[in-house]
């Protein structure tokens, strides 16, 4: 990847994480779909894919100019790279992240919704 955007090599390399770090291949294609093209991840797939990087992250070392990952699954699966400091703080806050309260989103998206037709209801009374 001769990528220079620290969102898209994060990206990138979070798509090889998924596609070698999980066993189930439809599965991994599918996660790795959604990674690629959804605005909305869900919940277990989030999870799965914090939980590779997470294991991924561990392998890297740290270098002057940023970190290197030499990874290989023992068969004929490796990653080796070198990434920039911004790339790898992007990669561990998106595994530090908390994960989103789909209640509260939920509450949020409702409540929304309530005021956008009362303020109609509102505007188009006689």
């Amino acid at each position: 990847m001769n990528d220079h955007n620290p969102y898209v090599v994060a990206r990138n390399l979070l798509l090889l994480m998924v596609i070698t770090g999980v066993n189930d291949e439809s599965l991994a294609a599918d996660i790795a779909l959604h990674l690629w093209y959804s605005a909305f991840i869900p919940l277990d797939y989030d999870a799965r894919i914090r939980l590779v990087a997470a294991k991924f992250i561990r392998n890297f070392t740290s270098t002057p100019t940023g970190a290197r990952l030499d990874w290989n699954d023992g068969n004929a699966v490796g990653i080796v790279g070198s990434i920039s400091d911004m790339t790898l703080k992007l990669l561990t806050s998106y595994v530090r992240e908390s994960q989103p309260d789909t209640n509260k989103a939920h509450k949020d998206r409702r409540d929304i919704m309530y005021v956008a037709a009362s303020l109609s209801l509102c505007l188009f009374s006689p």
